[in-house]
């Protein structure tokens, strides 16, 4: 995945020039963000269930 700074960077430079592209990035984006959050909560807890206050 790229960094947010060179997404930073390639939208100034309008690399990505159609909106729903745009769009398309930023959803991309965030659920890699969210999948590798999950990823380390599940890795932290050593594959034990959660709680189900934690859920």
């Amino acid at each position: 995945m790229e960094t947010f700074a060179k997404l930073c960077k390639d939208l100034a430079l309008h690399k990505y020039n159609s909106e729903a592209n745009l769009w398309k990035l930023i959803i991309a984006h965030l659920a890699y963000l969210i999948w590798t959050q999950i990823c380390k909560r599940v890795i932290s807890n050593n594959g034990r269930p959660f709680p189900e206050n934690e859920i």
